[in-house]
């Protein structure tokens, strides 16, 4: 799910930029990475200092396809179990590494997001993936 969630971002002036975690670099980012052409400069502009995805067109290309690669969404509509699953492994602990119960921050965390329903696909997506981050930094 999440953050995934995470591996999006990419507008061509970014004044406070950082690369994307280790933790959210998979085979599925690079296919999309490799599929929609983009630049490992530009991956190094993924996340805002705060950790948030930064919105725009590429950005929101990688999210569909990262997305869509991952599982977590489809006709739609999110795989809840898939997205709950990938937060507790993945953006759970890079977040909050001292929760007990991963799992159970991912659901609330997800409660909170699953409604995100502004802009095209890949805006949702994005926003999405902005509201998880924000609801698993508090």
């Amino acid at each position: 799910m999440g953050i995934p969630i995470w591996c999006l971002a990419l507008l061509p002036v970014i004044l406070h930029a950082a690369p994307l975690p280790k933790q959210f670099q998979n085979e599925h980012i690079i296919h999309c990475v490799k599929e929609l052409g983009i630049e490992k400069d530009d991956m190094e502009k993924v996340m805002d200092e705060n950790h948030h995805i930064v919105d725009g067109p590429v950005t929101r290309s990688l999210a569909r396809c990262y997305f869509k690669e991952e599982g977590l969404f489809k006709n739609g509509e999110f795989v809840t179990e898939t997205v709950v699953d990938f937060n507790t492994n993945v953006t759970v602990p890079f977040f909050k590494p001292e929760a007990q119960n991963p799992r159970e921050v991912a659901e609330r965390a997800f409660e909170v997001c699953k409604n995100v329903n502004d802009g095209d696909t890949g805006e949702r997506l994005v926003h999405f993936s902005n509201c998880m981050i924000s609801e698993l930094q508090k």
